[in-house]
């Protein structure tokens, strides 16, 4: 076959006729030439279908050159997704192999920068998404793309991105075949190569994670890393030389994304993204519909979290200067060592949020509430925009005390009002939904605080193994194979059939003699909504169309049980903008009929020309499967798959949807009710798509836990309170004692109301007077003694009583401390150091049971009951974003949400009751028994735990009547 040479210009009433003809194509125009072929922009004959030709160049027509490009072929045939290219076919003409795939008339991502310039984050962000979403895609069939670069994907004219040319691809568990490995070449793209593939190492599913973020760079750039070198030094840079920072190039690029970027371009493969999900999770941030304003309750939570945390780490701090003991526990009677711990705390507190907010974008406590600080381009806001925020948040506040402080060496406050409050809520005073609840720091500083996205994959169908490919056909139709009938409705028919060229299953409809072929507005479609035609014959024999085989379930299938929202909103976007779009361009099906709607094994709605094969023989009433308007199909869509089997049955037309559903999601479909259009339908449901959907078992899960917090805190202060106590006093025995003796001194035990006992209460109070004068001296006069964190703590309070006595009483004779000790050492040795304690100052096990025990009734049990029975809910599940309904989405009483909670914790409640009974029965109890005992939570933890695991609802939802859903 002679070289064809075509000029780029082409009439706009079709192909002009005089291009050249190459078997059943129109030759049009030359898009692009790589390294094994030239493509072609061609028109097919028959059916006037404008598609994209591959041929092979003549210098590879060796048979390993030509096995490369047919199995080419085979893999991007293997892959149908709505960001890789689409191959309708592969033949050879002539003696020269062909593959004729999709269309893509946008252009590819080079010429996009090259003719525009680099694109801005969000775009660039979004665009690289769909490309991830192509390449998953394929990874997910075990094929590896190998040559991913901006000039081989492509672009729609409504900006949908697609992955082409898989020349270079190969299946992951073939890796090493050498076969199909030319022989002395290099083969790929240097500048996009990841450096184990130029030395010819295995190559995994992170050497196209390599690819893609030199594609990024490129976008965000316009240019590669290692731009501007030779083929020999952008080879060696590849190996050797690190990236240059995209920020580098342009200024403005927020540093975690540059981040991102640098980490995907790491020369050992370990260290970039282990998949496309984490590289995905790290993207999101940047793409354009991911940021929503966090509310004001959030942010008041994150900031308690905060505030604790940093509370415990100015205390904590403080434990390492004894000197400033007294300042922490009685600062109103030591104003003079306020001023540095005041200092100190607003130290620790502007580090904490200039590193964390500054460099990782979320301090712990947003971090935890899934919240984010972001500057002007999205990242986070950097040290210096952070510490200014932190400043205005937190310095500002303190400014009066420490004004107070600095002059009067005494916070006296404004009448008892501390002045920080006012100025705390002058700083939100402009948080208002319009301008995303931003305060006074958050204008003034350029920066937002964002809810973090609840990003959801579209749910995919679980469904059976595909059929499997028969040795003998019976019946052919064209180039295909008929393997058996799915569906009949009389003289069409629908068959399962195989493309043996290209591996892969069709759909074939059989249809009367004489039918009218498809129109060739059909015949172009390549939405998501829509099944593609591939092939198809008019004759007085054959009559026939052949499409891409619907991997999936028809909707009246799927509707057999009731679809959760999460997926059933996907399912109507596909639809709302698929009629968009046929409205359009004229291709709206005839008739719209429930029983034209497949759903594909990935989930994606689609509309069929044709009635969708059905399995079981449930059938929904014709009455109701037609619609006269798009509106009204999309209303009976989302009322069939939301309601399942009771809706079925029914032979009226369905009530309002019952099923719980978040607010937003009723709220559209009211909308839908009341008129809104198909478009803006669709525009609405893909703004509500970062929305959370539905509860998930993973926050059901958190919102339990959430409610134990409270009480393990609680015991975890305790327990570790009184582990510090015995720590500290073990080495002190003699502070014990002293104590003990200042308490009896403070609180007498007194004798019977006679003379001889008040006689004797006397003698008593003289002799422990002097005990502590003769035996405590030298440790009440030590300066040290109440600096120590054992004084700090437990001798504080006596201090003043203690030098007052030995003051009173001079240093006694040893008669008068003989006659004292014979009094006071039968106290001491009967009454003990502490109940707490035993005499081997170690925790009592009974007292931790008992912590833990009745702390968790209540911290947790009677106050989620309080608020189940005052408030419907608690703070937990508000924070959690949930709110508690009935089963059929109505609100659920005060009375029921009651039993839901008592149902939820009487577990725990009666085994704390049990548990105490127990331990108190016990004359003695060790740790072994505790431990014993303890074992006791671990069957009651895995009720409370799978109930909150079980899908859609929890044990106690289900016993309650009751349902958890996404509350705004």
């Amino acid at each position: 076959m002679k070289t064809i040479h075509v000029e780029p210009f082409m009439p706009e009433d079709g192909a002009p006729e005089n291009s050249p003809i190459m078997g059943g194509y129109r030759i049009i125009r030359q898009l692009g030439q790589g390294g094994m072929g030239t493509v072609f922009e061609a028109e097919e004959l028959e059916g006037g279908r404008r598609v994209a030709l591959k041929v092979l160049s003549h210098g590879f027509h060796s048979p390993v050159a030509k096995q490369r490009f047919q199995r080419e072929g085979l893999l991007a045939a293997s892959i149908n997704h709505p960001n890789t290219v689409y191959v309708f076919g592969t033949e050879e003409i002539n003696g020269q192999s062909v593959i004729a795939m999709e269309l893509a008339e946008g252009g590819t991502l080079q010429e996009r920068v090259k003719q525009k310039g680099p694109m801005d984050v969000a775009e660039a962000v979004s665009t690289i998404l769909q490309v991830i979403e192509g390449l998953e895609a394929a990874a997910a069939l075990g094929v590896l793309h190998r040559d991913i670069k901006p000039s081989n994907c492509f672009m729609e004219t409504d900006g949908t991105v697609k992955v082409g040319d898989f020349g270079l691809s190969v299946p992951s568990e073939a890796l090493d075949d050498a076969k199909l490995t030319i022989t002395g070449s290099y083969l790929g793209t240097p500048a996009y190569s990841p450096p184990e593939q130029i030395r010819g190492e295995a190559y995994t599913l992170r050497g196209d994670i390599y690819a893609v973020g030199v594609t990024l760079y490129y976008l965000v750039t316009g240019r590669t890393p290692f731009d501007g070198l030779d083929l020999v030094r952008t080879l060696a840079a590849v190996l050797e030389r690190p990236p240059e920072s995209p920020a580098r190039i342009r200024p403005e690029l927020p540093s975690e994304l540059c981040g991102t970027i640098l980490r995907c371009l790491e020369k050992q493969p370990s260290k970039r993204f282990r998949n496309y999900a984490a590289l995905r999770t790290a993207l999101l941030p940047f793409s354009s519909t991911t940021s929503t304003p966090a509310p004001l309750r959030l942010r008041f939570l994150a900031g308690c979290v905060d505030w604790l945390l940093l509370t415990a780490a100015s205390i904590a701090v403080i434990l390492l200067s004894p000197g400033h003991w007294d300042a922490l526990i009685h600062p109103d009677s030591y104003p003079g060592n306020r001023l540095p711990v005041t200092v100190l705390g607003l130290v620790i507190s502007l580090l904490y949020y200039t590193v964390l907010e500054g460099l990782w974008g979320a301090s712990i406590g947003k971090r935890i509430c899934g919240l984010g600080v972001t500057g002007p381009r999205r990242g986070s806001p950097g040290g210096l925009r952070a510490l200014l925020r932190a400043s205005l948040f937190d310095a500002l506040p303190r400014l009066p005390l420490l004004l107070s402080l600095v002059f009067s060496t005494r916070a006296r406050g404004l009448g008892g009002f501390d002045p920080a409050i006012l100025i705390l809520a002058l700083l939100f005073c402009t948080a208002r939904r319009k301008n995303g609840f931003a305060a006074v720091h958050d204008l003034w500083t350029g920066t937002r605080v964002l809810r973090r996205s609840n990003h959801q994959s579209r749910p995919k169908l679980t469904l059976p193994a595909s059929h499997p490919v028969s040795g003998e056909v019976a019946q052919h139709l064209g180039p295909y194979q008929v393997l058996k009938t799915l569906h009949q409705a009389g003289a069409a028919e629908l068959l399962l059939g195989f493309d043996p060229r290209l591996q892969r299953h069709i759909w074939i409809r059989k249809l009367a003699t004489g039918t009218p072929p498809v129109l060739p507005s059909l015949r172009n479609l390549a939405r998501v909504g829509r099944l593609r035609w591939i092939n198809g014959r008019r004759s007085s024999e054959e009559c026939w169309d052949a499409y891409e085989a619907g991997l999936g379930e028809p909707l009246l299938e799927l509707a057999q049980r009731r679809q959760p929202w999460n997926r059933v909103r996907y399912w109507l976007l596909d639809l709302a903008e698929e009629l968009t779009a046929a409205a359009q361009d004229r291709t709206l099906p005839a008739k719209l009929s429930l029983d034209h709607v497949w759903i594909t094994s990935r989930g994606v709605a689609k509309i069929l020309d044709f009635p969708a094969p059905l399995k079981s023989s449930t059938r929904f009433p014709s009455s109701e499967q037609m619609a006269p308007n798009p509106e009204l199909f999309l209303q009976r869509v989302a009322v069939i798959a939301l309601e399942g089997p009771a809706i079925i049955a029914k032979t009226t037309r369905p009530a309002p949807i019952s099923a719980p559903l978040p607010p937003h999601a009723r709220e559209v479909l009211k909308e839908l009710e009341a008129g809104l259009s198909a478009t803006q339908f669709a525009a609405r449901l893909k703004s509500l798509l970062p929305k959370l959907a539905f509860a998930s078992p993973r926050r059901r899960l958190a919102a339990i836990l959430g409610s134990l917090t409270i009480p393990a805190v609680i015991t975890a202060f305790l327990i570790a309170f009184v582990t510090l106590v015995t720590t500290m006093w073990q080495g002190q025995p003699e502070g014990v004692r002293l104590l003990l003796c200042l308490n009896r001194l403070k609180n007498p035990i007194h004798s019977h109301a006679s003379a001889g006992g008040q006689e004797k209460d006397l003698k008593d109070h003289e002799a422990f007077e002097v005990y502590v004068a003769g035996h405590f001296r030298p440790m009440i006069t030590n300066p040290a003694t109440w600096t120590s964190l054992a004084g700090a703590t437990l001798l504080r309070s006596q201090r003043h009583a203690a030098e007052q006595l030995i003051a009173k009483r001079p240093a006694p004779t040893e008669s008068e401390l003989q006659q004292a000790s014979e009094v006071v050492e039968p106290f001491l040795k009967d009454n003990g150091p502490f109940e707490w304690f035993n005499p081997r100052h170690e925790l009592d096990p009974k007292l931790a049971i008992y912590s833990v025990a009745w702390t968790v009734v209540l911290g947790s049990t009677l106050p989620s009951v309080f608020a189940a029975l005052f408030f419907g809910g608690g703070p937990v599940l508000r924070t959690m974003g949930l709110a508690i309904v009935k089963k059929n989405g109505g609100t659920a009483s005060r009375l029921r949400i009651l039993w839901r909670s008592v149902i939820a914790w009487s577990p725990l409640l009666l085994l704390a009751v049990l548990g105490t009974k127990l331990v108190s029965d016990m004359e003695t109890l060790t740790w072994q028994k505790a431990g014993l005992i303890g074992l006791g939570l671990i069957p009651v933890l895995g009720v409370v735990l799978g109930a909150a695991l079980l899908p859609e609802r929890g044990l106690h939802d289900r016993l309650a009547g009751t349902c958890l859903i996404p509350r705004e």
